[in-house]
């Protein structure tokens, strides 16, 4: 009796693990996907800079810059509103949004 409690326990644990482990694979990439459909990158100092940009290019421009853990995208829908009458750009700060990561990057406030 106690050892079929066991077994079955540990078969819940496993399937919730499992299950748990599944669903955040699957929303994670979802996420990753939307947030990725319109970025664009540029090369900086040997690191690639992850940006949106919406608006005429010849508009006057506003540039926004996200919080402590937040991405470009925090301001993707003020700059669908503003982008016909502005040229809007939103970069991902270091190390945030999909700002490449790297070891050897300084991430100090002094670097930034």
């Amino acid at each position: 009796m106690e050892r079929s409690i066991l077994t079955n326990t540990f078969k819940t644990l496993l399937m919730g693990t499992v299950s748990f482990y599944l669903l955040t694979y699957l929303s994670s990439s979802s996420v990753l996907k939307t947030i990725s459909s319109d970025v664009r990158k540029i090369n900086i100092d040997s690191i690639q800079v992850a940006y949106r940009e919406a608006g005429q290019s010849n508009s006057k421009v506003v540039v926004f810059l996200h919080g402590f853990g937040g991405s470009s995208y925090d301001w993707k829908e003020l700059m669908d509103m503003l982008s016909e009458s502005y040229r809007c750009i939103a970069f991902d700060i270091p190390p945030f949004g999909l700002f490449e990561k790297r070891l050897d990057f300084d991430y100090s406030d002094e670097s930034m």
